[in-house]
């Protein structure tokens, strides 16, 4: 299941995929029916969100223009990102996302910060969608020229130990 407790109607769908549901405020709904593991690729099932309205329009990469059945004629499949990152239904816990939205008085963009907290309970798996309210978790910008890679890491002793106070 996945709950929305966004104050905005949202789209959500697979990732490479043209199936979507939409969640009003509140509104949760059956991940089971448009989620496929990995699309068939061997993949963890991975899960994007746009705004519903102006943000719905799915802007893919041109990898995955063949799912998409059309787009507007102003809407081009190389279009800035108009909705979240993907994030792994399958992975136990909290990851942050943002998501594009437009000021429809000014016109401008700004980013929201939307909490996702997957939790499992019994053999179901649940997805609370939230706009996060505290400071950004972190936030890197890369002022050179040059492209990097960041990415987290656990260590296997600070794992140990939380098993261990639990167990």
């Amino acid at each position: 299941m996945i709950k929305n407790n966004l104050s905005e109607t949202i789209s959500v769908r697979q990732e490479g995929s043209d199936g979507f549901i939409h969640l009003g405020e509140g509104e949760r709904g059956p991940l089971h029916r448009f989620i496929k593991r990995g699309g068939g690729n061997g993949e963890e099932p991975r899960v994007v969100i746009a705004l519903q309205g102006l943000n719905e329009v799915w802007c893919v990469a041109p990898e995955e223009a063949r799912n998409v059945p059309s787009l507007p004629a102003n809407q081009s499949h190389n279009s800035p990102l108009r909705r979240s990152a993907p994030f792994n239904i399958t992975e136990i816990g909290r990851v942050h996302v943002t998501l594009p939205r437009k000021n429809p008085a000014t016109g401008q963009s700004k980013l929201q910060l939307v909490r996702v907290e997957v939790i499992i309970e019994g053999p179901s798996i649940f997805v609370h969608l939230s706009e996060e309210t505290d400071p950004w978790p972190f936030k890197i910008q890369n002022e050179t020229d040059e492209e990097f890679l960041f990415c987290q890491t656990v260590r296997l002793d600070s794992v140990l130990k939380s098993a261990r106070r639990r167990g």
